[in-house]
């Protein structure tokens, strides 16, 4: 298959949604992916199938947003991914764009402790 038809058929039965997050967070993030020969798009999508199944609200530790720059980030995860992960957040109250940083700070956080 070649790589076309591969991003091809990946986008099929997605959707996207766009989150807000710390600037910093998210380069450290993309570099740490980077690498590690990671991509993103399949780290958040492990990630927001994980906390539909196996987590709630109480995985964020801060639910107040930082003052930092903040960046747009496009996420792509199936259609059902989405819409039970936007009902869970939905339901919990929560943010979802800080869901997503908490996770990043998390993976920067365990890379960093992995170096040492």
């Amino acid at each position: 298959m070649k790589n076309d038809e591969k991003k091809k058929n990946f986008r099929i039965n997605t959707q996207r949604f766009n989150i807000s997050i710390s600037e910093v967070v998210y380069m450290k993030f993309k570099e740490i992916l980077k690498q590690e020969g990671l991509q993103s798009t399949k780290i958040l999508s492990q990630f927001i199938a994980n906390y539909v199944l196996y987590l709630d609200k109480s995985f964020v530790k801060n639910d107040r947003r930082s003052k930092e720059k903040k960046k747009g980030v496009l996420i792509f995860v199936t259609n059902e991914q989405c819409c039970k992960f936007v009902e869970k957040v939905s339901k919990e109250n929560i943010d979802r764009s800080k869901v997503i940083e908490q996770f990043m700070e998390n993976y920067i956080d365990f890379f960093d402790k992995k170096k040492k």
